[in-house]
């Protein structure tokens, strides 16, 4: 079968769906796109910031407690549409 793409979608970004956090941490991602960059983005900003303050890499449990504590600020509370995105976060800890 032959897959029928627009030829108005850019075709190098239409399948990234892995996305470096850190040195030592991916993640991938299933869901909306737009989300995704939102929430990677704070990942990112979170992850140099621990490593700015600390010296050190952040934990990849405390990283991946404190996005999922960011989508069930926006799942529970009211007037806030929830992020349609599901992540696996892949890492290691020094």
């Amino acid at each position: 079968e032959k897959k029928t793409t627009s030829k108005l979608l850019d075709q190098g970004k239409q399948h990234e769906k892995l996305f470096k956090i850190d040195d030592n941490m991916f993640c991938a991602v299933a869901g909306i796109t737009s989300d995704a960059n939102v929430l990677i983005n704070k990942l990112r900003v979170s992850a140099a910031r621990h490593a700015y303050t600390y010296g050190e890499s952040m934990p990849v449990e405390q990283l991946t407690t404190s996005i999922c504590d960011v989508k069930q600020g926006y799942t529970q509370f009211g007037g806030l549409r929830p992020f349609g995105v599901s992540f696996l976060i892949a890492g290691y800890d020094e």
